[in-house]
């Protein structure tokens, strides 16, 4: 199976393994490994996210090894996404799936276009290796209940240090590992599972209080995140149960405007299923299979809750509709929606399967009829997804290109201040969004750690000071002094040194800010 979704991961994911480029966060952490090293990344990563300690190891990981061979640090994103796949099917064929669901649900689960994020740029892998650490964690923790003795002691500690590293790597599956326990009941004794699920429930609360909460400063640092008050994410919480529903309806019917169509389809499943089994005598094998696949949907429904629960205090950007690199938090909820549809397909199989000989066989053909149309959408939509990524990557090399060639060279420590440069190709996708990735490109460009970089987009304030320039809003922060001040009007290519207020105050009411959304209409 593992070849399999290696060779459909390279099929669908291959235009943008060739023609991606560097994203957001990577701009900056590929500039500051390669100019300070890995270990100053490593401890400034630290400084502002302690929450995460192996995150910050894992974070310039790539940068630090690959360089700026982009094309193969995508290449290891995709790889990662083809194993998480992967590591959906061992999960559930060790739960006692049969093969053709347990493979559909892998299959889907890479396809998922609504966590496209998480392979699309370097920096999404991060949720990525936190799934795929809970994942493992779960396989050996099911498979250390069926052993006994000195090997199920041994594998279930093996499975706790999984799911430590996934937490202190990136905490989304924090509240998946304290639930584990609900994988264990009818997988060896009653008071096993209890043990064990305890073990896991105490490892999860107890990271999460001393290092994800940061109630205990145990690794040093000042957390930069804002964690909302008691109102806000209980608006949160309510924000992020609706758009998981729609959401829901969106795996069913991925095109636009299938939400509610798919939302319904569901609905209609579970309601015949739960009038079938009231009717069919206790005993029917109809009616066992009919149950089985309604639980697992359910489970499928509590997996892609859990993979939000820790989302609730964080700011409410973090939703499950948040379009381009936002959607990287859908990681793990990805899953649930897999098995939850692989589910409702099962279920519609057993029914048109009822009374046929091999009827569990002929079942599982029925729902894999179902579910080639979402899988069709699916690949639909991450191949436009790809082109708009790929299509902002091309935005990027004429942006540095003009920008080289209007600015041969800016001077060490100069600030270049760049207008007309639209933020992002579509919704959520970046050319340069924000100051930190521009000012990382703008690093690299000049070759020159020493550059400071302001992207002006509309929504940015620019504050001209008496010493100098104060931005403020969409994408930038920080006080510039006019000493080494560039502004850069990109459209009609103009550059004009800064220094002094009544300089600054003219070019700001001259130059345009970039539009959030567009594409550069110049070469």
């Amino acid at each position: 199976m593992g070849v399999v979704l290696a060779g459909l991961g390279a099929l669908v994911f291959g235009a943008h393994v060739r023609h991606g480029s560097l994203y957001y966060d990577d701009w900056y952490l590929s500039a500051d490994t390669h100019y300070h090293g890995y270990w100053a990344v490593v401890r400034a990563t630290l400084e502002v996210n302690p929450r995460r300690p192996l995150g910050a190891l894992q974070l310039p990981l790539l940068h630090a090894v690959f360089g700026m061979h982009v094309h193969v640090a995508l290449a290891v994103a995709a790889g990662l996404r083809c194993l998480m796949a992967w590591c959906v099917f061992l999960l559930v064929r060790t739960l006692g799936v049969e093969l053709l669901p347990a493979a559909a649900m892998a299959v889907l689960a890479l396809l998922f276009p609504f966590s496209d994020s998480n392979w699309l740029y370097s920096t999404g892998t991060q949720p990525t290796l936190a799934v795929v650490l809970y994942l493992l964690g779960a396989t050996v923790a099911l498979r250390g209940m069926r052993a006994s003795g000195r090997r199920s002691r041994a594998l279930h500690a093996g499975a706790l240090a999984l799911y430590a590293a996934s937490i202190v790597l990136y905490e989304i599956a924090a509240v998946a590992v304290a639930l584990s326990g609900l994988l264990y009941v009818g997988v060896g004794s009653v008071s096993k599972a209890s043990r064990r699920w305890a073990l896991d429930a105490s490892v999860a609360i107890g990271l999460v209080l001393l290092i994800t909460s940061r109630l205990v400063a145990l690794v040093p640092g000042h957390d930069v995140h804002r964690v909302q008050a008691a109102s806000g994410q209980l608006s949160h919480a309510g924000t992020i149960l609706h758009q998981s529903l729609l959401l829901l309806g969106s795996s069913v019917v991925p095109w636009a405007g299938g939400r509610t169509v798919g939302l319904l389809a569901l609905a209609a499943v579970v309601v015949t299923a739960l009038v079938v089994i009231r009717m069919l005598p206790a005993g029917d094998d109809t009616r066992r299979q009919l149950t089985r696949w309604l639980v697992a949907a359910g489970a499928g429904l509590v997996f892609v809750e859990a993979g939000y629960f820790s989302l609730i205090p964080s700011e409410s950007y973090y939703v499950p509709l948040q379009a381009g690199v936002g959607n990287r938090i859908n990681a793990l909820a990805t899953v649930g929606y897999a098995v939850t549809l692989v589910s409702a397909a099962m279920i519609v199989g057993t029914l048109a399967a009822r009374g046929l000989r091999r009827g569990r066989l002929t079942a599982a053909g029925v729902s894999l009829v179902l579910l080639v149309l979402p899988a069709v959408g699916y690949v639909q939509r991450v191949r436009s997804d790809v082109r708009k990524w790929n299509r902002a990557a091309v935005a990027q090399s004429i942006v540095r290109h003009r920008l080289h060639r209007v600015l041969p060279a800016p001077g060490r420590r100069s600030t270049v201040v760049l207008f007309g440069s639209p933020g992002f190709i579509a919704d959520g996708i970046p050319i340069f969004g924000a100051s930190y990735d521009f000012e990382g490109a703008a690093r690299l460009l000049w070759h020159d750690p020493s550059i400071s970089g302001v992207n002006v987009l509309r929504g940015t304030h620019l504050n001209c000071t008496p010493t100098g320039i104060r931005a403020s809003g969409v994408g930038a922060s920080g006080a510039f002094p006019y000493d080494r001040l560039v502004f850069v009007d990109l459209p009609s290519g103009q550059t004009s040194p800064v220094r002094s207020r009544d300089s600054c105050e003219r070019l700001v009411a001259r130059f345009p800010p970039g539009p959030l959304v567009g594409d550069v209409g110049y070469r």
